[in-house]
């Protein structure tokens, strides 16, 4: 989850002061779904997490929960390329 942070910032996809609820975010589902970050999630493992939000969160905590999860998601499919241009910028 380290890294999806500095993804976050580095791209400035969210406010800087926002990118630890993105990351609370998405680290609560995978414990939700019992799995690890780098397993495969299916659209109803999503589903059932924000069904499960919204009993307890306000609508817009459920929304940017789910942001940040398909944000996660895009991540993950396109990680090799974001830490190698990670790695240029580094030198």
């Amino acid at each position: 989850m380290k890294n999806f942070g500095k993804y976050l910032e580095s791209k400035r996809i969210v406010s800087k002061k926002r990118v630890p609820f993105y990351v609370a975010w998405v680290s609560q589902f995978f414990k939700f779904i019992d799995k690890k970050s780098t397993e495969e999630i299916t659209p109803e493992e999503v589903e059932r997490f924000l069904k499960h939000l919204t009993k307890k969160r306000e609508e817009w905590q459920v929304t940017q929960a789910e942001k940040a999860i398909r944000i996660y998601q895009y991540y993950e499919a396109h990680k090799n390329r974001h830490l190698g241009s990670d790695r240029g910028n580094q030198l």
